[in-house]
């Protein structure tokens, strides 16, 4: 919600910041690469990661920041709540998918795909009730009361575990075993791989209600848009969630994932109005099963909790610093010449990436996933 709230409000936020649109892309990209910056520091240093209070510290900032979006009325203290957001955010997805691998490796892929599509269901609230709130209040409002869910969950993450830290994960002792050891191709095709696509849902999430605004659709029309796409996408983790294990080869999955987003692409580019419904279904489906898939590919490298919160820190912190680097290019784009539709024609280009890294993995790599999962 900190980052899919912003997008359905693009121009009330110019108009009381006086921020440019390099500058309001900087609140989706600053917490995505604080995100990245994060993950990969902690997967290389020698750190342990506290699961209790690691998570209730992590919540707490992030809505603290959130709740300061009610004071802030320039470009400075909005970009220093983007800083905070993306602190929070990167905190927890150091710590979870270890927590994950630890208590679920009979079930990861699963679990895993209904964590990636939690992440997806909050985009989905905020962007489809931000536009309604500022109605009814005003931006700062509507931009702040994102911090109160995440208050609350920080005090039912403290009630749901009394008992401190059994399954903090130690980043030291084995990640220079079970990082290092793979191959240096692997990792990078696997940070490629989740770069793209979590670029690509960033990249959606942070100017489609702005780009159908210039096409004539109203703020509260625009968001619920972005709310229904992010829905499919929640619909799309879920089936992931549930065929992960009949599936194969992950060929198969992120080559008809990919297939979806780049239709959706080619229709957001030639035909966004008359073909808005088919275009929100395969952009939906398609970021929706390549953002769980990428982490479930980084996890099924993995052998243990501790290996899975290393080599995930790895992927996640190379990823999100690539990603961090879409909705900004996208920002100078739109300033520059005032569309948004080389964007997506990049994008549509990057698809062709995501089908040379998806022949990489291949079944033998997949039947760990299809034995657990099954």
């Amino acid at each position: 919600p900190a980052l899919a709230s912003i997008s359905p409000l693009i121009d009330q936020i110019r108009g009381f910041s006086g921020m440019s649109d390099e500058q309001i892309s900087l609140l989706t990209s600053i917490p995505v690469f604080l995100m990245g910056v994060i993950a990969f520091y902690f997967g290389t240093a020698k750190w342990v990661l506290p699961v209790r209070s690691g998570c209730f510290l992590a919540m707490a900032i992030l809505g603290i920041a959130c709740l300061s979006r009610w004071f802030s009325s320039d470009s400075t203290s909005l970009l220093l709540t983007a800083v905070g957001a993306g602190i929070g955010i990167a905190l927890v997805q150091v710590i979870l998918p270890g927590v994950v691998k630890t208590n679920f490796d009979d079930k990861v892929g699963f679990v895993m795909g209904l964590y990636t599509t939690a992440i997806v269901a909050g985009a989905a609230f905020a962007s489809g009730l931000s536009p309604l709130l500022a109605e009814y209040q005003n931006t700062q409002i509507a931009l702040a009361l994102w911090g109160v869910p995440a208050l609350i969950a920080a005090v039912l993450w403290i009630l749901a575990n009394p008992s401190g830290d059994p399954a903090a994960v130690s980043t030291a002792s084995t990640k220079p075993a079970s990082v290092q050891s793979k191959s240096f191709s692997i990792i990078w095709r696997l940070c490629l791989l989740f770069g793209i696509c979590a670029g690509g849902y960033t990249l959606v999430m942070a100017w489609l209600p702005d780009y159908y605004q210039t096409l004539g659709w109203t703020e509260v029309g625009s968001g619920g848009l972005l709310s229904l796409l992010t829905g499919i996408e929640i619909i799309a983790g879920l089936l992931i969630s549930l065929c992960i294990g009949k599936i194969p080869s992950p060929k198969f999955a992120l080559l008809g994932a990919t297939g979806l987003l780049g239709v959706g692409l080619i229709l957001l580019i030639l035909w966004p109005n008359s073909m808005v419904w088919l275009c929100m279904f395969c952009l939906g489906m398609g970021i929706g099963a390549l953002f769980p898939l990428s982490f479930i590919v980084a996890m099924e490298q993995c052998n243990n909790g501790a290996e899975a919160q290393s080599l995930t820190a790895t992927v996640q912190g190379v990823g999100y610093m690539l990603a961090s680097l879409f909705p900004y290019v996208a920002g100078l784009v739109k300033g520059e010449f005032s569309s948004l539709t080389s964007v997506w024609g990049g994008m549509l280009a990057l698809c062709l990436g995501l089908v040379y890294l998806s022949f990489y993995f291949y079944p033998a790599s997949w039947q760990k996933c299809s034995v657990s999962v099954g």
